[in-house]
């Protein structure tokens, strides 16, 4: 095989990989709650520790917005309505780059939730919740332009979630999230995600089966089993390696 046509299967089997990665492990989780309850707190923990990326949709938060929080007023509904349509362009924009994604916003109306669910039918919503005490006591601690008088004000445009959801309890360490986080994931049944390095192509070939594959993914996935083979080693992980001990 020449040298040109080895790169191109590589690169293939590469593409293959994230592809799989992609359709059997991608996910969008909406973490949801009242302000202070410490949603941003578990999104950093699941992307530390379970490979998603975190969003803080705050960080999109309109100037009419923010001058109501300055004024210590309540958003009005057309304002969510039109923060919402820009939340959802950006998810949409961050979901094609990062398949396994994970969003934070206070989400205080259904109107809105199902905004989100039909633009996403397939985000799992997950609710943060902890007590008031916690929520007063992190405010305060916080010191930022959200304070307890505010979000006491807020509080009561909070509405129960009429669609389906989990919830996580935040009183407590990073332990307690992730032993919660990983209980509901096996509730559901959700698959956590993999990086594609971290698919190797002895497990591929275990799911595979479950895909279409052309003539050309066949071979690629033919020749990237017999460079694991020889090297013991995932080719996406280490095409560095690869492309360098069997080209050269």
């Amino acid at each position: 095989m020449q040298t040109r046509e080895k790169i191109v299967f590589i690169t293939t089997t590469i593409i293959i990989l994230e592809k799989i990665c992609r359709e059997k492990y991608a996910m969008l989780i909406m973490l949801f709650g009242l302000s202070g309850s410490g949603k941003n707190y578990v999104g950093e923990i699941l992307k530390n520790k379970f490979n998603y990326f975190f969003w803080d949709a705050d960080e999109a938060l309109t100037e009419e917005m923010k001058q109501c929080i300055k004024n210590k007023k309540s958003f009005t509904q057309e304002m969510r309505d039109r923060y919402f349509s820009i939340v959802i362009d950006k998810i949409k924009s961050l979901h094609n780059i990062y398949p396994n994604l994970v969003i934070s916003q206070a989400l205080y109306r259904n109107i809105n939730r199902r905004q989100i669910l039909s633009a996403f039918p397939d985000v799992f919503f997950i609710q943060i919740a902890t007590t008031n005490e916690l929520i007063i006591k992190r405010l305060r601690s916080r010191g930022d332009f959200i304070d307890e008088g505010y979000a006491d004000l807020i509080s009561k445009n909070f509405e129960e979630p009429s669609m389906m959801f989990a919830t996580i309890t935040n009183n407590s360490d990073e332990l307690s999230i992730i032993e919660q986080f990983q209980g509901i994931m096996n509730k559901y049944q959700v698959t956590l995600p993999i990086k594609p390095s971290q698919l190797s192509i002895t497990s591929q070939s275990k799911i595979k089966s479950q895909y279409f594959f052309g003539e050309q993914d066949q071979l690629a996935l033919s020749y990237a089993q017999d460079v694991e083979s020889e090297t013991n080693k995932s080719p996406v992980e280490n095409k560095g390696e690869i492309i360098k001990s069997k080209l050269y």
